[in-house]
């Protein structure tokens, strides 16, 4: 075995040896001239560029990044991914705000070449030398280029005279043994460049203050800066020009920040080789309270990565205070920008996360846009270390009230919400269109988690003895993840299919669970994987509520029993410190005694909060209602979710009429499931019941009430979106058992009698939804099929089978300013009903061109009053079928409902100009046709059933609640009877309220910012 093992290190060697000799990367040295216009915002320059191919091939194409061409227009993908992530700013940005280049012209080796724009992205371009590059030879690639320079809607812009200049040249994209990787510029995802040396001279007024990567050549600028950090009184002179000069060794970006307004600090931090760095802060004279101490954290930063990874190599570390748009902050070599920070710890731990950068993006330069986490996700890791050390207590964000029962913070608390609701996606899965949350979780968070996790487990020094080698053997190369993988394998002598092919490359879970403890010569245990990652795992022992004894053990597929060890034990904890991602850790411990060694504490919790992870929440909150037969109710809504999500949750809401003496409410069970492929992405199994009483009678010989009862089981398929589209479809199935209390009449000796039985029937509904919920023109598409077969009024069976189409439809035409189509379309597809020699009137199921309390056969929407016919309840309406706003329901007269066909369009708008106080105000229109084949339908012409109204409404939340005020209406001599009837004005006005659109468990298990 021995010699075998010798034998196996020795080809891995030999594997390893060839991996390094056929490992390369080019050579890219700029020499940039520019000249900055700041009335017109335009940089006027030259480039140079050397660019040495290593590569064991000869390049015929070249392809270069001009990244400053994202600004162009609505088409980049920069202004895609915006439109994606619901940022309107660019799109509806004014020409002058955009920016671009102009007057490149490319040579190479001073002669002219034919060069081309990418067909998709006007920032990416490619270059057809006359002659392949051979390998070892270089060429010179030079273009004259004007950029205008746009607002800051991301990285690069301006703000009057202050200037961010980052991602503003031509750049080759990097060739390596993978080939070309040209790639757009985007918002949220980041680069991956070639280093080289860089000789960058800027013009500009000689009062800016400039902030920028590399060592500055200039004497009498340094002196400037030097005197400016100690604050002596010196006047800025704009009427002159000045040129400065900056050069870089080993870097592949350059990056430099322009501000008349510049206030200056300075300061050094030695190395323990006895290099020193300077540390430098520019910023406004209103943050002067927050940065006043930025170069300590400067300081400290660079002296915490030198220890945990390595020696920093360059010559200074810059922080800069500017209108970033694109997150808090935004690293490049040696210089940083970020964002306003409120607070001074949140500054500090900015600058160090983004001076961390330069270790794991600019050193090890990765490639971010196709593996982001090898830069954030390593970095976080460090900053949450670095965070521990000098903030012990955290930096939490939420109210304590909120998160004071789990002991999952920061990152850990982002993973468990997401992926507790199966929406995160693997941090190595990088898509333009990934939302901001998931790459928050897979970029940063998740990785951070994972490699707090590798530490553990290989323990402290053992890690960091890890990532020093890794840095010394790759920096300033081009790191992929096997590179590390190999490394990280190599170093601790074990296998990590866990860490990368579970955690970084699968969003699959880690789920241990201890099922079994029993004492034989030592405690033996019995451990479950009910998850999919079979990573290594300590479980500890406790007594008298202290750890006494803990062990690691290699990780493993389903279950097994292994041995702990003697003691006197009261409980087995797996991960007592939460240093594994364990989703649920109900499961997690064990008692050695008593009768129900393994059962879960339950916790009783108001309101909402996070759940004890280790407990079952059950939460409880005080109710109220109000409707006009039920009026004033009180009741207890007990629930066992708020967040995280569970497999099973489970609502009730028991409610207790005043008026009526009933006990009424609501209850909701519902099972989930996520299949691990295929198309379904989430498969929900639900149970609804809802009672409330729907009408009241109250006369001189009779009062009582009536009473329905609904009870809904439904399943509900979600589909798994293709790569990269926001496109989201799902399919449910329900039928409804409805049962109706009916009030019957008998005519007796000593006058009328009335008794009350319960009639009861089925709906069973298909429901089909296809959405894009896009910020720009977001739609929707409803499709539905009904069948009901019921006993009518005259005893006789009847039947139906209806289907509908509904489309929404948003355009945006200014910035927040939408133009809403919404368009109904329902017919039956067969109907009982007509068939009969003797039409009737209209039954169950009808379509109805205004939806209000007394045609919700399904009893679907919350009514103040279902059969009203004055005072405020007969006025809310609901919007749906016909969606149409006129006051005219009656459960004893019709005029807009059709057990044939109807069809609906709805029109709303914001106004392109503004109300006091933002008052929601929109004007709205409606038109819709119902065929009437009742006999009251008889000689009625197409304008008779043909009506329309329009007016001004107040919208609120998308008619979540809706307020509309009448101006026009068609002439319909029946339409203008029933609004008579209405009385005046006020009686006109109608109103919508949609509470099912307010259901918080709907929205925390769904929504995905």
């Amino acid at each position: 075995m021995r010699y075998s093992f010798i034998f196996f290190c020795f080809l891995s060697f030999l594997g390893l040896a060839n991996a390094q000799e056929s490992y390369f990367q080019q050579q890219v040295n700029y020499k940039i001239e520019v000249t900055l216009d700041d009335e017109a915002h335009l940089l006027k320059g030259n480039i140079d560029i050397t660019y040495i191919n290593h590569a064991p091939e000869a390049l015929d194409t070249i392809w270069m990044h001009l990244w400053g061409n994202a600004y162009l227009n609505q088409s980049t993908a920069f202004a895609k991914q915006q439109v994606n992530q619901g940022i309107q700013a660019f799109y509806f940005a004014k020409a002058e705000q955009k920016g671009g280049y102009t007057g490149l012209d490319f040579h190479i080796n001073q002669q002219a070449i034919d060069w081309h724009f990418h067909p998709q992205h006007p920032d990416i371009a490619y270059l057809l030398p006359k002659q392949p590059l051979a390998p070892g030879d270089s060429m010179h690639i030079s273009t004259p280029f004007t950029l205008k320079i746009p607002a800051p809607f991301s990285r690069l812009g301006h703000v009057g005279r202050a200037y961010q200049i980052t991602q503003w040249y031509p750049k080759p994209a990097v060739y390596d043994a993978q080939g070309w990787h040209p790639m757009p510029y985007l918002d949220i995802g980041e680069f991956y460049s070639e280093f080289g040396h860089f000789d960058v001279s800027l013009t500009l007024d000689a009062d800016y203050v400039v902030a920028a990567t590399g060592t500055l050549q200039t004497e009498s600028e340094q002196a400037w800066l030097e005197s400016l950090a100690r604050k002596e009184p010196i006047k800025k002179d704009s009427s002159q020009q000045k040129t400065i000069r900056f050069t870089a060794e080993q870097v592949h970006d350059f990056a430099w920040f322009a501000n008349p307004d510049f206030e200056v600090d300075r300061s050094d931090v030695p190395l323990p080789s006895g290099k020193k760095v300077a540390t430098w802060a520019f910023y406004l004279p209103k943050q002067n309270s927050n940065w006043s101490k930025a170069t300590d954290y400067l300081n400290r930063a660079i002296l915490f990565y030198s220890e945990k990874v390595g020696e920093y190599p360059y010559p200074h570390a810059t922080a800069v205070q500017g209108p970033l748009e694109a997150g808090d902050g935004m690293e490049y070599p040696m210089i940083t920008i970020l964002s306003v920070q409120s607070d001074p710890k949140l500054l500090d731990i900015v600058i160090t996360h983004e001076i961390g950068h330069n270790w794991f993006y600019g050193i090890l330069a990765s490639n971010e846009r196709d593996h982001p986490w090898m830069d954030e996700g390593l970095n976080s890791y460090y900053e949450e270390r670095y965070t521990q050390l000098y903030y012990p207590n955290g930096l939490e964000l939420l109210p304590e009230e909120f998160t004071k029962d789990t002991e999952f913070k920061g990152n850990a608390l982002i993973y468990y919400l997401q992926a507790n609701r199966h929406l995160d996606t693997a941090p190595d899965d990088f898509s333009p269109d990934i939302s901001d949350i998931n790459y928050l979780l897979g970029a940063y968070a998740k990785p951070a988690l994972a490699f707090q996790y590798l530490e553990a487990y290989l323990g402290t020094s053992r890690m960091d003895s890890l990532m020093q080698t890794y840095y010394q053997e790759w920096k300033f190369k081009h790191p992929q993840p096997s590179d590390l993988r190999q490394h990280l394998e190599a170093g601790s002598a074990t296998s990590l299919d866990w860490l990368f092919d579970g955690l970084l490359y699968s969003n699959k879970q880690l789920d241990y669970a201890i099922i079994g403890a029993k004492k034989e010569r030592g405690w033996m245990l019995r451990i479950q994987n009910e998850g999919k990652i079979a990573g290594p795992f300590e479980i500890a022992a406790i007594r008298k509520g202290k750890v006494v004894k803990s062990k690691w053990y290699e990780g493993f597929q389903k279950d097994t029993t292994i041995r702990f060890g003697r003691g006197n034990f009261e409980t087995f904890v797996i991960d007592p410190d939460y240093k594994t991602l364990d989703i649920d850790r109900r499961n997690n411990q064990i008692k050695t005694s008593g009768i129900s060694k393994a059962s879960t504490p339950l916790q009783f919790k108001f309101l909402l909060g996070l759940g004890n992870e280790k407990k079952n929440t059950i939460y409880y909150t005080p109710t109220i209602g109000f409707n006009s037969y039920d009026r004033t109710m009180a009741g207890l809504a007990v629930y066992n979710t708020f967040l995280p999500a569970r497999p099973v949750e489970w609502s009730f809401n028991p409610m207790y009429s005043f008026e009526t003496g009933d006990v009424l409410g609501l209850a909701n069970l519902n099972f989930y499931a996520h299949p691990s492929g295929g198309i379904v992405e989430r498969v929900k199994a639900g149970l609804g019941i809802k009672s409330f009483n729907y009408q009241s009678i109250e006369t001189d010989d009779f009062d009582y009430d009536l009473q329905y009862l609904r009870i809904t089981p439904s399943v509900q398929l979600d589909f798994r979106p293709k790569e990269g589209q926001a496109f989201r479809q799902k399919l449910n199935w329900r039928t409804l058992l409805l049962r109706t209390e009916q009030a019957n009449f008998e005519q007796t000796p000593d006058g009328t009698d009335v008794n009350f039985d319960w009639s009861s029937n089925f709906i069973h509904e298909l429901h089909y939804t296809g959405s894009n919920t896009q910020s720009i023109h977001p739609f929707r598409m409803d499709v539905r099929l009904e069948y009901q077969d019921y006993t009518d009024a005259f005893d006789e069976n009847q039947y139906y089978l209806k289907g509908s189409v509904e489309l929404k439809y948003a355009y945006t035409f200014q910035r927040k300013k939408r133009f809403h189509i919404r368009a109904f379309a329902g017919a039956f597809l067969l109907n009982s009903l007509t068939n009969d020699t003797q039409p009737r009137g209209l039954f169950f199921g009808s379509y109805n061109l205004v939806s209000s309390g007394y045609n919700d056969y399904r009893y679907d929407n919350f009514y103040i009053g279902r059969n009203e016919t004055n005072w405020l309840a007969s006025q809310q309406v609901s919007i749906q079928e016909g969606g149409l706003k006129l006051p005219i329901n009656s459960p004893n007269r019709n005029i807009q409902g059709s057990n044939d066909y109807i069809l609906a369009l709805n029109l709303k708008s914001d106004l392109p100009f503004g109300f006091p106080a933002s008052i929601p105000i929109k004007a709205y229109f409606d038109i819709g046709y119902y065929h009437d084949i009742t006999p009251f339908g008889r000689g009625k012409t197409f304008s008779d059933q043909l009506l329309w109204s329009g007016g001004l409404m107040i919208d609120l939340f998308d008619e979540v609640l809706g307020i509309y005020f009448p101006i026009v209406n068609s002439d319909n001599l029946e339409l203008e009877a029933l609004l008579a009837e209405r009385g005046s004005y006020w009686n006109r006005i109608t109103f919508s309220l949609d509470l099912q659109r307010l259901n918080p468990w709907k929205f925390l298990r769904t929504a995905n910012p």
